[in-house]
C-alpha cells in the first residue's frame, strides 16, 4: 500500500471525530436516527462514555460486558493513526475509529480502542484483547485466520486529478496513455502504473505530498496514489477528484472477528449492514476523503468505461466467507 513511509502522526489537521450530535444534524431528513444517540464526548484511549441503548451482544461474544475492543494498527493513516486533542494528549484518530465508534453505538456498546501497530492480531484475538480488528486487506480472502465482515470499503491504486467534477462520459482509462502521471517512488501505484503504461509515463517523488504538489502546480495533470491515502492528502488541495481506480479488482477492506464467534459474527454483519442502509457509513466516508472518492470506494460509482468494478454493496452486505475457519 502507498502507505509505507508516511509519518506516525497525522501530517496535517485531520478531521475531529463525528459526535452522535454531528451524525444527526449531517443525516436529518435523510434517513432514519432511532439508533443513534443525541451526544458523545470520547476519552484519550477512544472510549465513549455514553448513556447506552439496549446492548445486542453481551459476554462471552465480547470480552467486557457493554463495552466493544476494536483494534486498529495507528501506522495505518488515515485508516487510524495518532494526533494530539485539544488538551495536548494523544489519542487515536482516523476513518477506521469513527466507523468503529458507529458500529459500536449499533450494538448498543461503548468503544475502546485498542492499538496493534506491531503486535500480532491472532494472538490478541486468542488472549482476549480484542472483539474486532478493522483495516484488514489481503487478497487470498480464503486464507485469513479470521472471519471477515463486510467488506466496509474498496481500496487500491486509483487515478486523481484537479477539477470540480468527474467527466460527463465517465473517466476511461485508456484516457492516460501517453500522460505522466505523478507517484511516490516505490509505491503500489508506481508499480501499477508501470506495468500498464511504461516507465517513461512516471514522474516519481520522494513523498506523495510532492506529487500532489506537482498537479497543483500545474507541471503534470495527474497522480496516483491508493484511493483512501490519496483522497485523505488531497484535503490540504482545493478542487482535486478521484478519477478512479487504476485496476479491474480493487482490494476489499473489512472487519475481522474472531472464529467460531457465531454471535458476534451476525451481530457485526448486521450491524455493518444497519449503518451502511442508514447512511451513517456514508457521513463518515465523505468526512474523510470526500464525496468523489467516498462514492469509489463505497462502491456507488458502479462500473465505468474500463469494465471497473469497485465491489458488491447491494443490499445484503455478503456473509462472512471463511466462518469455519479455525485459529490455531
Amino acid at each position: 500500500m502507498d502507505t509505507a513511509n508516511e509519518p506516525e502522526q497525522f501530517p496535517f489537521n485531520p478531521p475531529t471525530q463525528l459526535t452522535r450530535r454531528e451524525f444527526l444534524v449531517m443525516l436529518a431528513g435523510a434517513v432514519s436516527l432511532a439508533a443513534l444517540p443525541l451526544s458523545a464526548c470520547k476519552g484519550s484511549n477512544g472510549e465513549t462514555n455514553l448513556p447506552l441503548g439496549s446492548p445486542t451482544v453481551s459476554p462471552p461474544a465480547i470480552i467486557s460486558s457493554g463495552v466493544l475492543r476494536v483494534g486498529v494498527a495507528t501506522d495505518n493513516i488515515p485508516f487510524a493513526g495518532k494526533a494530539e486533542n485539544e488538551e495536548g494528549k494523544s489519542v487515536i484518530i482516523g476513518l477506521d475509529v469513527d466507523i468503529a465508534a458507529a458500529l459500536a453505538d449499533q450494538l448498543g456498546l461503548r468503544l475502546n480502542l485498542v492499538d496493534t501497530l506491531g503486535r500480532d492480531i491472532t494472538s490478541m484475538f486468542v488472549n482476549s484483547e480484542i472483539d474486532l480488528f478493522f483495516g484488514y486487506q489481503q487478497e487470498d480472502q480464503s486464507h485469513s485466520p479470521y472471519v471477515l465482515i463486510g467488506p466496509y470499503l474498496n481500496d487500491g491504486p486509483a487515478i486523481f486529478t484537479m477539477g470540480l467534477s468527474l467527466p460527463q462520459n465517465g473517466f476511461n482509462l485508456d484516457s492516460l496513455n501517453g500522460q505522466m502521471i505523478a507517484v511516490r517512488a516505490g509505491s503500489l501505484s508506481a508499480h501499477v502504473l508501470e506495468t500498464r503504461y511504461g516507465s517513461d509515463s512516471i514522474v516519481a517523488f520522494p513523498t506523495l505530498a510532492e506529487a500532489f504538489d506537482a498537479v497543483e502546480s500545474g507541471l503534470i495533470s495527474y497522480v496516483a496514489s491508493d484511493a483512501v491515502v490519496g483522497a485523505y492528502q488531497s484535503r490540504k488541495y482545493r478542487d482535486f477528484i478521484c478519477l478512479g481506480f487504476l485496476e479491474e479488482q480493487p482490494q476489499s477492506v473489512f472487519l475481522c472477528v474472531k472464529p467460531g464467534n457465531q454471535e458476534m459474527t451476525e451481530a457485526s454483519n448486521q450491524a455493518l449492514r444497519e449503518i451502511r442502509n442508514n447512511g451513517t457509513l456514508k457521513v463518515i466516508v465523505n468526512k474523510w476523503l470526500g464525496p468523489s472518492t467516498a462514492n469509489l470506494v463505497l462502491g456507488a460509482a458502479g462500473s465505468n468505461s474500463a469494465g471497473q468494478n469497485p465491489g458488491d454493496f447491494g443490499e445484503d452486505i455478503p456473509d462472512p466467507s471463511n466462518s469455519d475457519s479455525l485459529v490455531e
